[in-house]
């Protein structure tokens, strides 16, 4: 007759309870965004706001993951996620505020002043291509988010917590009569054969890794995440339906949806002869027939 052998019970007992433990904490760090809204689980580079379990999926701000596994964020396409606007920027010192709160940072340094209170941030500010980036780590500190990363998607959940500032919104009445434009503002696209250049009032327009496309219909698609710089313009995307809004300062309201040659202005509806689309989970649009709606000229350069 075989010992009962108590040690070895309690051995197994205490490396089963281990490995219970263990995958519960895996299940608690393992974010996964893409089960917080539906229809969006293949939806990635994106932020998704947590707004008390209203979850609002927000493109145009593509999270950095490096190669030392830090995350870092372009700042002013970040800006537009939060509804910050910026004060003051020479390249060097930036301040930012959202009418509630003021933020003041400086290029590769992790000093930083919130509402004239300094404060040390746990990474640097970096400053390149023009642009100022801040680490994942340090959104909580400045912004009063929480924040939690989904490595798999490369997506950022920001949760509002009691300390997140609204933002305020003012109106300053004009102290002159408006200015009379004696000609429309301009989008001119620049090819030689190429590449492809954009501009919107002679200035040049800066995309990242996503960039401008002549499409099947011999149409220009811009990817939508530089659509609120070239236009300073609201851009809403909806996972669900496949659909863009644009709303610019007028307030004037254009719909789109990915693979329909439909646009919509308010009730107003464009016939247009290419369609939204999405290329290498990018979102792009038809420059000309946005542009248009946003009553802007459109010219076409071939440079030699």
């Amino acid at each position: 007759m075989k010992k009962f052998n108590f040690k070895k019970v309690a051995l197994s007992s205490i490396l089963m309870c281990l490995v219970i433990v263990f995958s519960t904490v895996l299940s608690v760090y393992a974010i996964d965004s893409g089960s917080m809204v539906r229809g969006s689980s293949n939806q990635e580079n994106v932020f998704v706001i947590d707004h008390n379990g209203y979850y609002e999926v927000v493109i145009g701000c593509e999270p950095i993951h490096e190669s030392d596994n830090s995350v870092k964020i372009p700042l002013e396409s970040f800006l537009v996620v939060v509804d910050y606007k910026i004060v003051s920027n020479d390249g060097n010192a930036l301040t930012i505020s959202n009418g509630n709160r003021k933020i003041e940072l400086t290029a590769n340094s992790d000093e930083a002043k919130i509402d004239n209170t300094a404060v040390t941030l746990d990474r640097e500010v970096t400053y390149e291509n023009n642009n100022f980036y801040i680490y994942l780590e340090d959104i909580e500190k400045l912004f009063s988010y929480e924040t939690d990363y989904d490595e798999k998607r490369n997506n950022i959940v920001l949760t509002i917590t009691n300390e997140t500032p609204k933002a305020i919104i003012t109106v300053e009445p004009p102290t002159e009569s408006p200015t009379e434009y004696t000609s429309p503002r301009t989008v001119t696209v620049k090819t030689d054969g190429e590449t492809l250049t954009v501009n919107v009032d002679g200035v040049p327009v800066a995309f990242s890794d996503a960039k401008p496309f002549i499409d099947n219909e011999n149409r220009t698609q811009v990817p939508i995440r530089a659509l609120s710089e070239m236009f300073k313009c609201k851009v809403e995307w909806n996972q669900e339906k496949q659909l863009v809004t644009v709303t610019d300062t007028d307030n004037t309201v254009i719909n789109m949806t990915i693979g329909d040659k439909k646009l919509f202005i308010g009730d107003k509806v464009v016939e247009m002869d290419t369609a939204a689309t999405i290329v290498e989970d990018k979102t792009y649009i038809p420059l000309r027939f946005l542009a248009e709606a946003l009553s802007l000229n459109v010219f076409w350069e071939y440079e030699d």
